[in-house]
């Protein structure tokens, strides 16, 4: 097997191990009190003090450290499609440890990332590298953005007063900003990835102390995102969201990207649009009705009124 096929089976299996991990984050929520962005102490202890979390986010670190190993075997755009592969484990990973189903707009929007993945796969066929190495100042400013704006939007939609009779959102908020930090994260693993020499100059790069203050944040907001909704959802919106990010700040970044070929970058141009349709047909809101199996939910307190979340089997009651 060449090296090449090899790595792509580690990137696909990078994608698969987070999801995984992620299972056992959204499991560790059942034994949580409720969580809110608004009082970080409270959710870093609630979320360090499980055991459960504690596995999650170690397997989470395994999957991030297969995707390190990938990106130095391959170019970015030749890995990228196979990251982004790993999605078909979503539904399947979520069905057999949380029962989760999909329904018709979700399946919809797993097939749009399928074509997603052929049209990258296509543009990556022309994929060429060379060195950039950006100064430290041009990485904080160009990741920046994804640090600050899921931050603003997450605590934005956290303590958005509810109606008591408003369908639970799905956490198409929560899932895209927690997207963008995972993104994030991901362009730093790039940056460590073309250090010269990486032991060397890893401590005196931006490189670890980024990826370690987008990790922390993303793990908070997902985490609360994982107590009010579907693994499926979440997990999905992180990986569309974070995918295109990492492959196009990166690109600009370090200097990974694509011959000008008319066909290659018809594919890249393709691929995106696709990828951002997946994000756009997401439903935002649960079924008024879910079914237990469907859509499992238990009640929690929030601002003094009933919630739903995602976290457990039981359905909230009417008239609360």
């Amino acid at each position: 097997m060449e090296l090449g096929h090899w790595a792509t089976i580690v990137a696909f299996l990078s994608t698969g191990t987070c999801f995984v991990g992620m299972a056992f984050l959204k499991t560790a929520t059942d034994r949580m009190p409720p969580l809110h962005g608004a009082r970080p102490f409270a959710l870093a202890a609630a979320m360090l003090s499980s055991r459960t979390w504690a596995i999650g986010f170690g397997v989470i670190g395994l999957g991030f450290a297969l995707q390190f190993v990938a990106l130095t075997a391959l170019v970015l755009p030749a890995v990228q499609p196979a990251m982004l592969a790993g999605a078909v484990l979503l539904p399947l990973i979520a069905a057999a440890g949380l029962g989760e189903r999909l329904g018709r707009r979700e399946l919809l929007c797993l097939v749009l990332a399928a074509v997603a993945v052929v049209l990258y796969a296509r543009a990556a066929d022309h994929a060429y590298s060379f060195d950039r190495t950006p100064s430290a100042p041009l990485v904080l400013a160009a990741l920046f953005p994804s640090l600050t704006l899921p931050a603003v939007l997450f605590l934005a939609s956290d303590l958005r007063r509810k109606g008591a009779h408003e369908r639970p959102l799905s956490g198409v908020v929560y899932g895209v900003s927690t997207g963008m930090l995972i993104g994030a994260a991901e362009v730093a693993i790039m940056g460590m990835v073309t250090l010269d020499h990486p032991l060397g100059d890893l401590v005196t790069s931006p490189y670890p102390y980024l990826f370690f203050a987008a990790t922390a944040l993303a793990a908070g907001q997902i985490q609360i995102a994982f107590q009010r909704c579907r693994l499926i959802i979440v997990g999905f919106l992180v990986i569309m969201t974070a995918n295109p990010q990492m492959l196009l700040v990166s690109t600009a970044l370090y200097g990974r990207g694509w011959e000008p070929h008319t066909g290659a970058m018809g594919s890249l141009a393709g691929g995106l649009l696709v990828n951002f349709a997946a994000i756009w047909l997401v439903p935002r809101h649960e079924e008024d009705e879910p079914d237990e199996q469907e859509a499992p939910a238990r009640e929690y307190v929030q601002g003094g009124s009933r919630r739903r979340s995602a976290g457990s089997r039981t359905p909230a009651r009417r008239g609360r």
